[in-house]
């Protein structure tokens, strides 16, 4: 078979890195058709009118004989919406073909995989998609029996698939929970599998949840069908980072496996004997992809996190009422160590896991990864205080305010709207966190009472008036001031310490260096400083 005939459906959106790297990929292979679809810009980013336009436009520059047909929106439809309208448009043009994603960069071998199994699987009714990719870590994957090339599941991966007309006309469009339950109770054994599919197939007919996949994976539940897993992953995901929808986070085993660049397919291929679902291999998905081992309900898990607050904070109130003092803090300095050094430097966002409750997303690994050994592991910002009251100014995706909370949970935290707009991760982390205690700033200007630490950049110091102010800092214990070297000598560094004198502070200067490693060397954080201004014994 002619690898060339087999049509392709490339579906962009706003990322011209991505749409050129696929353009490359495809030029090797020469297809001779390829049909574009693009979703239309979003109305409220103004740099998708820019990189919508220019992603377009590179498709008018093949340079390989080759028909490029192509389905333009002018409109948003969003992810769940504007893909299943460009694998309509595809099927409306073809009986069958390959369909790849702009951040799904396919191997060589991949199209050779697909097509040969396109064929093979045409007249077959039990197998609906052929996946290229396979996101079990080599070291966890089942031995296929024999040694075939593939195997089958009843879980679809689409990072580079392919499929026929006649299976895509399965998509359930519409689905009632009383239906999706049904399916469920015949299809999966294991009730957190019903629970986590259930809340993720209902989340996307209600368009909470802005996918279409999980759709896919219900009417193949549905309608009982099987999809071809190949024994190599043949796709490697450049998508992850801040500008993806749903590939934002960089630490659990969809990043792993992504940048587990794509292996090779040998042939010829080596075929199973007979279709049947491979189980082991279904149940790997299930534990290591999906991790529904460890799914819990929202509204379980809000729960449990509430209880085991509220357990702690009794606990912390009855001890520092009986012996006057904090109960003691486990040390466990060396865990934090390891953990913070095992943080991947190579990309500027990511997710950190502090335990199974909290994570904390970030945008910029080299302001984040000093900052975490800064906090957790010389805690130069800790108080002996039980219920500290914490101003934060320059809190970033909010580090400082999980910090304030595990620590001390009886803490109250103010912090600055304004590193919202510079961080859209804060938002996300607080709604996860739902903490109590944590507000805006202005709220700790007023009453009298101490405020045991004041966290700000000296270049808050112009847009925070409060900060010079003498009557609000007679009223704070402990202040810590990032700047640069070239701030020394600035106005407003002379200006806040000479202030900070007369108010009987003493300071002490800590180098942003020695919390750098040799993985996240960067000049400005090499020039960076913390200045710890702490009231004075009298």
């Amino acid at each position: 078979m002619d690898l060339r005939t087999v049509p392709v459906l490339q579906i962009s959106f706003n990322r011209p890195r991505l749409t050129e790297v696929i353009i490359n990929e495809l030029r090797k292979l020469k297809p001779n058709k390829v049909y574009v679809f693009i979703d239309g810009p979003r109305r409220d980013i103004e740099s998708d009118f820019k990189n919508v336009a220019i992603c377009r436009k590179m498709w008018d520059s093949i340079d390989w004989k080759c028909e490029v047909k192509t389905c333009y929106q002018s409109e948003n439809l969003g992810c769940r919406d504007g893909v299943k309208c460009a694998i309509d448009w595809f099927f409306s043009e073809v009986e069958e073909g390959i369909i790849l994603e702009d951040d799904c960069v396919p191997t060589e071998s991949f199209f050779k995989f697909c097509a040969e199994l396109l064929e093979r699987y045409r007249d077959n009714e039990e197998i609906a998609m052929i996946s290229g990719n396979n996101v079990i870590p080599k070291q966890s994957k089942p031995l296929f029996q024999g040694d075939v090339s593939y195997s089958f599941s009843q879980y679809g991966l689409i990072w580079g698939w392919a499929t026929w007309k006649k299976s895509w006309a399965l998509y359930e469009t519409n689905a009632s929970n009383r239906q999706i339950g049904d399916v469920l109770k015949t299809k999966l054994k294991s009730r957190n599998a019903r629970d986590y599919w259930n809340t993720q197939i209902s989340k996307s007919y209600e368009g909470t949840l802005n996918t279409w996949d999980t759709i896919w994976t219900y009417s193949l539940f549905k309608h009982d069908k099987l999809c071809v897993i190949p024994k190599e992953n043949l796709i490697t995901n450049i998508g992850f980072g801040v500008e993806a929808t749903h590939t934002k986070e960089q630490h659990d085993i969809f990043h792993r496996a992504a940048y587990n660049s794509g292996g090779e397919m040998s042939f010829p291929l080596h075929h199973p004997a007979v279709v049947t679902e491979d189980k082991e291999l279904s149940s790997l998905f299930e534990r290591l992809h999906f991790r529904l081992d460890s799914f819990q309900p929202a509204w379980k898990k809000k729960l449990l996190r509430f209880l085991k607050r509220l357990r702690h904070s009794l606990w912390v109130r009855l001890y520092s009422a009986a012996r006057g003092r904090l109960p003691p803090v486990e040390e466990n300095k060396s865990h934090w160590s390891r953990r913070i050094e095992a943080i991947n430097f190579q990309y500027k966002c990511g997710c950190f896991e502090f335990n199974e409750e909290f994570a904390i997303n970030y945008g910029d690994s080299r302001r984040f990864v000093p900052e975490l050994r800064l906090f957790f592991l010389d805690r130069i910002f800790d108080t002996l205080q039980v219920a500290p009251k914490v101003v934060d100014l320059d809190c970033d995706s909010g580090l400082s305010i999980l910090f304030w909370k595990l620590r001390r949970p009886l803490s109250s935290v103010y912090f600055s709207n304004g590193s919202r707009e510079k961080n859209p991760f804060l938002d996300e982390n607080l709604r996860s966190w739902a903490f109590n205690g944590v507000s805006s700033f202005e709220e700790a200007l007023l009453g009298d009472g101490s405020v045991h630490l004041l966290k700000f950049s000296i270049h808050d110091f112009e847009t925070y008036p409060f900060i010079s102010d003498q009557e609000f800092l007679k009223r704070v214990e402990k202040l810590c001031i990032a700047f640069s070297d070239i701030d020394f000598g600035s106005n407003e560094l002379n200006q806040i310490t000479s202030l900070l004198r007369q108010l009987g502070y003493s300071f002490d200067l800590v180098d942003f260096k020695k919390y750098l490693s040799t993985a996240d060397g960067d000049e400005k954080n090499e020039n960076r400083f913390w200045l710890v201004a702490s009231k004075s014994e009298t």
